[in-house]
């Protein structure tokens, strides 16, 4: 067992995982804190035991229990490491207004600060999920994100249909 979650405390069923220069896995996920508050959260292996922290600081809780796709106030997080070993958690939600934003966390330490946070799309992106190119990440350590502004209704009813541009963004994270 790497990290216990208990049942029903709204793990989501995809998570972000990124090695650093070491081979030791850092892992991002959102589950509930003790408060039963949902968070973001990240998970590493320091080479001798797992460190977890809390990544995030929400107030409002949400449950993804019952049928169907829900309506989240936040995205699956995604995780990149630089060359240093820093990590970038990309994420989209309600602590953001719904703005595409990266979270650094130093190597080797990794600590958790909010101001650490920078927003990479300034739009609101809707109820929209990250998705990244890593092997362009991992070639030229150049972060391309697919953005559109997506809704997501629960259970899919009452879905408007709805056209919106698709872009393709460029980041080079400066540290």
């Amino acid at each position: 067992m790497i990290w216990p979650t208990p049942p029903a405390s709204n793990l989501i069923n995809q998570t972000s995982m990124a090695v650093d220069s070491k081979n030791r896995p850092h892992i991002v996920f959102y589950a509930n804190d003790d408060e039963g508050i949902v968070q973001y959260q990240h998970l590493r292996f320091d080479g001798q035991k797992w460190q977890h922290q809390f990544i995030s600081q929400r107030t409002t809780p949400f449950s993804l229990c019952g049928r169907g796709t829900l309506r989240t106030p936040i995205s699956r997080p995604e995780i990149v490491i630089d060359k240093h070993d820093n990590v970038f958690v990309i994420y989209r939600g309600d602590l953001t207004e719904n703005r595409l934003a990266s979270l650094y966390l130093k190597a080797p330490h990794y600590h958790y600060k909010l101001e650490n946070q920078e927003f990479i799309y300034r739009e609101p992106l809707g109820l929209s999920e990250p998705v990244i190119d890593r092997l362009r990440w991992q070639q030229e350590h150049v972060l391309s994100v697919l953005v559109q502004y997506n809704e997501q209704p629960d259970h899919d009813v009452s879905h408007v249909n709805m056209t919106k541009p698709v872009y393709l963004i460029d980041i080079e994270f400066e540290v």
